[in-house]
């Protein structure tokens, strides 16, 4: 394309012409006409450069060009274009040498000072005469790229949450095809998101061939609204699911964002925790009864007491036993809220541990063992009963005591109650077995649980449902373990062990005290 050059860049065309001969009408129109021109393109924000191809130099610059290359025109003009153009991203003229007459590139061109500027360059080949010219347009893309970069780190921000939540999130077209999920929805039904694309939620998630029943998604572009439900799927696990409508600029809904989170865990807590509340109410109202029966009979024998004129010394003294005796069924009671207190606030049970064998804890239950003869009898079978222990004697008589009252009240009149001693690998196991009622494999699961009791009606034998909790705690403070064997109408055993002391510790014979937080 051959066409004349740009006016001069220095002053202007009429300034040149000054000294020559006045010119015609004709010719100062085109005159003014380029005049114009020029001060359009001194007006424009890109940088425009006119470069003869042959010797590499600019001829000439608009006022831009100076202004954001950091240079004056009459510098500029003349100066070799290898000084403004980065070499490392544009080879030249190469460039334009195929055969093409335009060619647009993203590249940067150099500052007086040394600094870059990141241009989109449009560059032209043009012939002025019979000389070849480059004609550049470059703009000024710093704020473009400030902004796309600003994108592009709040659009990988968005993946990352996106990509790092163990929220299921899939977006569905308006026919409820999966178009998009992220990693964790993809993994929950072992494919790639690509695998997932084109597919039906329904049919990767819920085994179905249809849409579940009042499915929100569905629903959120039916009405377009936000909707959420909880769904069960076929493994038994618990769904939140929201949809929410997805709309383009003009309004219309194009599909909709589904969002799934496990909540299988969460329901099971909750469920958990309206049980805890439950047992927690029973446990008031029995530890009420429990507590008012012993206080009502210790007020009315000691009323009958206050008195005495017209009992005799064998009343007296039977009412004295049995007020005794309410007193400490009492004072049981106390000491078990007690302890679960300390255990429920980690201050653990405080331990006076002796050397004692394993003979010496049986026979410290000799009162207990013969105050039941009359409804059942004890068989004992222990050996090794000089095996050292290392032990709280008390607390070890409240574990005994607590699992032969057990045997007691649920075991028929006369039936035998047979305690085990025996030493088992490095621990010494005792076991209490009766005959009596036994227990449900359900019930067996939650002998240990706080407040639990068996049988909570009217007609059950009377406690507060702490006496194993605590047992289990006493064995497991000690460094020993505890479990129940049970079969309905079969009777109960419980066993638990005890790790045996070592022996150059038993013969210490010293007291060891310690707070266990077990």
């Amino acid at each position: 394309m051959k066409n004349r050059p740009f006016p001069p860049a220095n002053g202007t065309l009429r300034d040149e012409l000054s000294d020559q001969q006045p010119c015609s009408p004709e010719f100062q129109r085109h005159l003014d006409h380029l005049q114009r021109f020029r001060t359009l393109l001194d007006h424009a924000n890109d940088i425009i450069l006119l470069v003869r191809l042959d010797s590499r130099r600019i001829v000439d610059a608009n006022a831009s060009a100076c202004r954001q290359l950091r240079y004056p025109c009459e510098i500029l003009v003349g100066m070799p274009v290898e000084n403004v153009i980065d070499f490392e991203s544009l080879q030249w003229p190469e460039e334009l040498e195929e055969g093409a007459e335009c060619r647009t590139i993203s590249t940067q061109l150099r500052r007086r000072e040394g600094g870059m500027l990141p241009v989109e360059m449009l560059m032209c080949m043009e012939e002025f005469g019979d000389t070849p010219y480059v004609v550049i347009v470059a703009r000024d893309v710093t704020e473009r790229l400030r902004a796309e970069e600003v994108l592009r780190k709040s659009e990988w921000e968005k993946g990352l949450i996106l990509e790092s939540t163990q929220e299921l999130i899939v977006f569905h077209d308006t026919e409820m095809r999966i178009l998009w999920a992220n990693r964790a929805a993809a993994e929950s039904v072992h494919l790639t998101r690509e695998q997932l694309k084109g597919r039906y939620c329904w049919e990767l998630w819920h085994q179905r061939h249809s849409p579940c029943n009042n499915c929100p998604v569905v629903g959120s572009v039916r009405t377009g609204q936000p909707q959420s439900a909880e769904v069960i799927d076929p493994d038994g696990q618990v769904w939140l699911i929201r949809g929410y409508p997805a709309r383009n600029a003009e309004g219309e809904i194009e599909g909709a964002v589904e969002l799934c989170l496990d909540i299988t865990e969460r329901k099971r807590a909750e469920e958990a925790l309206r049980e805890s509340d439950r047992m927690k109410t029973e446990f008031i109202s029995t530890a009420a009864h429990e507590l008012r029966t012993p206080l009502t009979s210790i007020l009315g024998f000691s009323q009958v007491l206050l008195d005495p004129e017209n009992l005799s010394d064998a009343e007296r003294k039977e009412f004295i036993v049995y007020i005794h005796q309410q007193a400490r069924a009492l004072s049981g009671m106390v000491a078990d809220l007690l302890d679960i207190a300390r255990i429920e606030s980690g201050q653990g049970l405080a331990l006076k541990r002796v050397f004692c064998t394993a003979g010496e804890l049986v026979i410290q239950l000799s009162p207990f063992l013969q105050g039941g003869t009359e409804r059942s009898r004890f068989e004992l079978a222990i050996t090794a009963e000089a095996t050292p222990l290392l032990v709280d004697k008390a607390k070890m008589a409240e574990v005994f005591e607590n699992l032969l009252s057990n045997a007691l009240k649920y075991s028929p009149p006369g039936s035998p109650i047979r305690i085990v001693g025996e030493i088992v690998g490095e621990s010494y196991r005792f076991s209490v077995a009766d005959q009596g009622i036994g227990m449900t494999p359900e019930q067996v699961a939650r002998v240990f649980d706080k407040f639990y009791r068996a049988d909570a009606s009217d007609t059950a034998v009377s406690g507060l449902g702490l006496g194993m909790s605590i047992v289990r705690n006493i064995v497991e403070a000690h460094g020993g373990r505890i479990w129940v064997e049970s079969e309905p109408g079969r009777g109960t055993t419980a066993h638990f062990l005890l790790p045996l002391a070592l022996p150059e510790a038993s013969g210490k014979g010293s007291n060891v005290e310690e707070n266990s937080d077990r």
